[in-house]
C-alpha cells in the first residue's frame, strides 16, 4: 500500500470541539505512523452513490454499516425503521443526499476502506 494514497474522510464540522478532539487524535495516530494522508470534509464535500458504492465494497461491510447511526439525521429520519424496507440503491442514494448520514471517519486505501477508528484494525491494515 502506497501510504501517499490513504484517503481520511471526516465530519467536517470546524465548529464542533469534541469532533475536532477526536479527528486530531486519529490523525495524530496515522501521522505518528508514517501515514500520510488527505482530509475530506465530507459535510462540504459529500461523496456520491457510486463513491460509497465502491467504498462498501471494498471494505466488505454491509452497507448498514456506513450510516451514522448516532447521528441526529440519522434519528430525525427514523432511518432505524425505515433502512430495512429501502433496497441498497435507495439507501445509497440516502447518504449521498448528505454527509452526516455517513459514519466517520473512513481510511481510504489502496485495497482498503477502513469504516470507525477501530485501533487494532487500523494498526494491522496501515
Amino acid at each position: 500500500m502506497s501510504v501517499e494514497e490513504l484517503k481520511f474522510c471526516t465530519a467536517g464540522m470546524e465548529d464542533v470541539d469534541d469532533i475536532l478532539r477526536i479527528l486530531a487524535i486519529r490523525m495524530k495516530w496515522l501521522e505518528q505512523r508514517g501515514a500520510a494522508y488527505t482530509e475530506r470534509p465530507i459535510k462540504e464535500e459529500r461523496p456520491s452513490a457510486d463513491e460509497l458504492r465502491a467504498w462498501q465494497k471494498a471494505s466488505g461491510l454491509p452497507l448498514k454499516k456506513f450510516f451514522n447511526t448516532s447521528g441526529q439525521l440519522y434519528k430525525a429520519l427514523q432511518l432505524k425503521d425505515k433502512l430495512p424496507a429501502m433496497s441498497e440503491e435507495e439507501q445509497l442514494a440516502l447518504l449521498a443526499t448528505d454527509g452526516m448520514l455517513v459514519k466517520r471517519p473512513i481510511l481510504i486505501g489502496d485495497g482498503f476502506v477502513l469504516v470507525g477508528f477501530q485501533e487494532a484494525e487500523w494498526a494491522q491494515t496501515v
